[in-house]
């Protein structure tokens, strides 16, 4: 716990690469507790693309939804949909509009399902990010091959 402590610290004081060392070792710390990796590669994934490191942090999105399924209490599936949201956003800047739609429709799928009216405000602006992805898939916009590399 001691390194996602510091990790957050890090983050809050805008040193994203140290920060992203910490959640890192925080995983190699803990790696038998899905959970606490699944929150760890979220962290680090926000800290990944406030470096710009935009596929790193997809990738850390992927493998944080991927360890987190279905059995995972509420606070952990909060987590989950943050993951989500967090990839969901990350392809919009590569302009890969048809994984951000994706991510946006399982986003407002997880979203309705909990039926909260906490998550109407959240909803309504998946909605319209999702609008504005199928408008640019329309638009046939490229891949931004300057931000993947």
């Amino acid at each position: 716990m001691y390194y996602v402590g510091e990790g957050n610290k890090a983050f809050k004081g805008g040193k994203y690469r140290e920060a992203v060392e910490h959640y890192s070792n925080a995983i190699m710390q803990s790696m038998e507790s899905k959970s606490f990796t699944a929150i760890c590669l979220c962290n680090c994934a926000a800290a990944r693309q406030a470096l710009g490191e935009v596929t790193d942090a997809i990738a850390d999105c992927n493998i944080a939804i991927a360890l987190d399924g279905d059995y995972m209490k509420a606070l952990i599936r909060f987590f989950w949909m943050q993951a989500i949201s967090r990839r969901a956003k990350l392809p919009e800047k590569i302009r890969d509009y048809e994984h951000a739609a994706i991510d946006f429709q399982r986003l407002i799928f997880l979203l309705e399902k909990k039926r909260e009216r906490k998550y109407e405000d959240d909803i309504t602006v998946a909605h319209r990010h999702l609008s504005l992805m199928n408008k640019n898939m329309k638009k046939g916009t490229t891949l931004n091959l300057y931000l993947i590399m």
